[in-house]
C-alpha cells in the first residue's frame, strides 16, 4: 500500500468514527491491517475475518497480533 493509501485509510476511519461503525478487516497486509489499526486508534470496534484456521496464520507476520 502506498503512503497515500495509508493516509487516506487513516483519515477515512477517523472521519467515520463519529458514526461509531464496526470496522471489518481481512487482517492481511496493506489496507486490511491499516483499517484494523485505525479502528483501534479511534476506539472503534473491529473484527478481523481470517480466511484460514488459527493453525495456519497468513501472512505469518500477523501471528504476533493474534492473542
Amino acid at each position: 500500500m502506498s503512503s497515500y493509501g495509508r493516509d487516506f485509510c487513516n483519515q477515512l476511519i477517523k472521519e467515520l468514527s463519529i458514526y461509531n461503525p464496526i470496522i471489518v478487516s481481512g487482517f492481511a497486509y496493506g489496507v486490511d491491517i491499516c483499517a484494523h489499526k485505525a479502528a483501534i486508534k479511534n476506539n472503534l470496534q473491529t473484527i478481523a475475518v481470517l480466511a484460514h484456521g488459527f493453525e495456519h496464520i497468513y501472512p505469518k507476520v500477523q501471528k504476533t497480533h493474534i492473542h
